[in-house]
């Protein structure tokens, strides 16, 4: 099929979404799912039978910076261990998220990419403080925000969050700019960095 990069992520839980109705699956932990996908690089199977090929898969996976740095450590070990080639972080919004990411690309044999998610309404801002799991809520942007007009939240995460990326720019791997489809908002970020 032409596929050569996944990101393997458990996803957000039900209770995040729009449907309270369905119900959560985990048949495989996201780590279990990294171990599958990298027998399948090594031409085996899930019960370890050999077949035929050998796809040429680069391995994402996910890396919550919200912990202590030791667990955090502790986490990317394994997922480096188990397979994965590079990681992208949860939105970071705290300058320790920053300084942890930082330690951490130094000492990683993989690539971490820093999640930015700029901020644009009090939904986002309400669902990132009471939903997302993964993100240190206890931040400056945060407490920016929380006395700031509506209007203005676009502006101020973008200007904090670009302050953060030039700050750190040097000691990242890359950045995963997310802003929802706005390529526009990706670009003006990456531009200013």
């Amino acid at each position: 099929m032409g596929i050569d990069k996944l990101l393997l992520v458990k996803g957000d839980r039900i209770s995040v979404g729009n449907s309270k109705k369905s119900k959560e699956v985990f048949e495989l932990t996201t780590n279990e799912l990294i171990s599958l996908v990298n027998k399948l690089r090594k031409g085996k199977d899930y019960s370890n039978s050999n077949i035929n090929f050998k796809p040429n898969i680069l391995i994402g996976s996910t890396l919550n910076i919200d912990l202590p740095y030791q667990k955090i450590v502790k986490i990317l070990d394994k997922r480096e261990n188990i397979g994965s080639d590079f990681l992208i972080t949860q939105p970071l919004y705290s300058e320790e998220d920053f300084a942890n990411l930082s330690k951490l690309s130094e000492r990683a044999n993989c690539k971490i990419l820093a999640g930015i998610f700029p901020i644009n309404n009090i939904r986002t801002f309400k669902n990132l403080n009471s939903k997302i799991d993964g993100i240190n809520k206890d931040n400056d942007l945060f407490n920016l925000l929380r006395k700031t007009r509506e209007s203005s939240f676009l502006k101020e995460s973008t200007k904090y969050l670009t302050k953060l990326l030039g700050a750190y720019k040097k000691n990242l791997d890359g950045v995963h700019i997310m802003t929802a489809g706005n390529i526009e908002l990706a670009s003006r970020i990456s531009n200013k960095i």
